[in-house]
């Protein structure tokens, strides 16, 4: 009898022993299946940032230009490229008036090589036309990089031409001319080559603009334009203002641009009206190379700058809060009194519940919509007024913050929005602080919901 009754009670342990071993695999798949099917969900880490008030608008460049021309009809080679800086007597093109010079040139069988120095030039070049270049850029560090290559050829050729005039003596229409300056050197001529400050009008900036290369292959006449010499490093930009942009800038001493949205720069700044438009010049000493072929740039101002925390736009979401004045509050401003109808009695009683206040501002609490039903009469009783919560609802902006591995409403107060960003205020109350993670797109989250 004995080892009958301990029979049937190792059978039924093992039956339980079983069945809660069922129940843990099946929790354990159950999980694992939650965790293969769940949606990753991006986080972002808030950062302390910045965005400008910023107004974009065309500029025209004015600098020290000597305008130079040659004396005699022929066909020009150069020697330097669009925005070198030469010295004086440098030799800039050579002229040969009936292509003698260059015809012998070109039946000379002997091998054109680069120099060392050219070889580090040529590398040089590579390397500024071909690091970080943009899709917008391919075209024009081409052009720079065949332009470089090409005067780089023409050097060793000007050797060559040198070498026949030597050799054959045959000089007498073939001149070789050096700068008269030292400077920059340009080959684009347009109709403000000669224009000062007191010179420029709206008319400059309305009318259809237009400019012409000095690089010719054909015959030139004499006295015609060869190229340009920027004999100064200092050099301005002139903008036209409207009134919303002549009011920031009118008064500073100083203006903070972007260069064609490249290169950033502060330089003295002057305001002026001229007859009915008004305008700003900014003065420069540095870029001017760059900008060499140039007569307009685009200019954009940093007007303004605001500063606090910057997270996505996505980040940000509305969500329903009770607005209650503090005159329905009592007990120390922790708790509101509660219309509730007695079934059994058929009276209607005044019960004082805790409130979790979100955040207070202006005479006013914030209580999430989800700790009260809607339809819920509260009461003012120093007053005998009452009214139901769904009167007081509104929608305030903020962010889930994810710190502690689930999704908590956090309020935001916006600065600024530019570009897919929004600045809002640091430290506000019951809201986010730097470093914060929080959920990259708050339309996928499900508030209070375990992350991870």
């Amino acid at each position: 009898m004995e080892n009958k009754t301990l029979s049937i009670n190792r059978n039924r342990e093992f039956r339980i022993g079983l069945l809660v071993a069922l129940v843990i695999i099946i929790y354990l798949i159950f999980h694992l299946y939650s965790f293969l099917k769940k949606n990753e969900l991006p986080i972002y880490e808030v950062q302390p940032g910045s965005i400008y008030t910023v107004s974009q608008t065309n500029g025209m460049i004015l600098r020290k230009e000597l305008l130079v021309t040659t004396e005699i009809a022929g066909y020009i080679n150069y020697y330097f490229s669009e925005g070198t800086r030469i010295s004086k007597n440098s030799t800039v093109y050579s002229i040969d008036s009936d292509r003698n010079m260059y015809d012998k040139l070109a039946g000379n069988a002997s091998e054109i090589k680069l120099s060392g120095q050219d070889l580090q030039e040529l590398k040089k070049l590579l390397q500024n036309n071909l690091v970080n270049v943009t899709t917008n850029q391919i075209s024009e560090a081409r052009s720079e990089i065949m332009t470089g290559y090409q005067r780089m050829i023409d050097k060793t050729l000007l050797n060559q031409l040198m070498e026949i005039v030597t050799q054959t003596g045959i000089s007498s229409n073939f001149n070789v001319i050096n700068s008269e300056a030292s400077g920059v050197i340009s080959y684009v001529y347009d109709e403000y080559t000669d224009f000062s400050l007191q010179d420029v009008s709206k008319y400059c900036f309305t009318k259809e603009y237009s400019a012409e290369s000095l690089y010719s292959t054909e015959l030139i006449t004499a006295n015609s334009p060869v190229y340009k010499i920027i004999v100064d490093d200092e050099w301005q930009i002139v903008v036209m203002l409207d009134e919303t942009l002549y009011g920031a800038l009118a008064g500073k001493d100083t203006a903070t641009f972007y260069l064609d949205n490249n290169i950033k720069v502060t330089a003295p700044l002057v305001c002026f009206k001229k007859e009915d438009t008004m305008f700003a010049v900014l003065t420069l000493d540095k870029y001017m190379s760059n900008y060499s072929s140039k007569r307009f740039i685009d200019v954009k101002f940093e007007l303004e700058e605001t500063t606090g925390l910057k997270i996505p736009e996505t980040a940000i979401t509305l969500k329903d809060y009770y607005r209650i004045p503090e005159k329905y509050l009592v007990a120390e401003k922790q708790s509101i009194l509660i219309e509730e109808y007695q079934a059994d009695t058929g009276e209607v009683t005044q019960t004082r519940h805790s409130i979790d206040i979100f955040y207070s501002e202006n005479g006013f609490v914030y209580v999430d919509c989800n700790d009260f039903p809607k339809e819920t009469y509260i009461y003012d009783e120093a007053n005998g007024i009452r009214v139901m919560l769904y009167t007081f609802i509104t929608k305030l902006e903020g962010a889930y913050n994810i710190n502690k591995g689930y999704a908590v409403f956090k309020r935001v107060e916006r600065l600024k929005t530019e570009n897919g960003y929004v600045i809002v205020k640091r430290n506000s109350i019951s809201g986010l602080s730097a470093y914060d993670h929080i959920a990259l797109d708050a339309s996928t989250v499900i508030e209070d919901a375990v992350i991870y």
